[in-house]
């Protein structure tokens, strides 16, 4: 280390044409100190929120193959591809199906709506304005005030 009495050492960096008085070194010094607490504190932010993104993405990913297959940490994107291509099953398929895959997919859901449909009742038996309604009087289908002489 040198140690001239020309070079001064300081920590945080301070520009030297122009210093005043002690007063100016100090509130410059807390200046710039607050800003650089202030960018680590933004830092650490954006540091633990992508550490949970990447947790969350893990949790998803573990969910989705399941316990009997784990994803193995590999270091190569090559490997890792590899043991992305040997852990995809059937049931997890992202892309566009065959029409024939479609319709059969579409009649399943439907005949599950159905059965579903056909276990849960709903009452249409309304009290209060449907008992009213079914008591007024219609002409073709309509409400009427008073029964029309015809």
């Amino acid at each position: 280390m040198n140690h001239n009495k020309d070079n001064i050492i300081v920590p945080v960096p301070i520009r030297v044409n122009q210093i005043g008085t002690s007063e100016s070194i100090f509130s410059q010094l807390s200046v710039e100190l607050m800003a650089a607490k202030d960018e680590n504190l933004c830092l650490s932010r954006e540091l633990a929120q992508e550490k949970l993104k990447n947790q969350q993405l893990e949790t998803f990913l573990r969910s989705l193959v399941g316990p009997s297959k784990a994803i193995p940490r590999t270091e190569s994107s090559i490997s890792l591809a590899s043991t992305v291509s040997s852990v995809n099953d059937t049931a997890y398929y992202v892309g566009a199906y065959t029409q024939e895959v479609r319709k059969q997919k579409i009649l399943k859901y439907k005949e599950k709506i159905k059965a579903h449909r056909q276990k849960v009742h709903v009452s249409r038996d309304f009290i209060g304005r449907s008992s009213i309604a079914k008591q007024k009087m219609r002409i073709k289908g309509k409400f009427v005030k008073s029964p029309v002489q015809v």
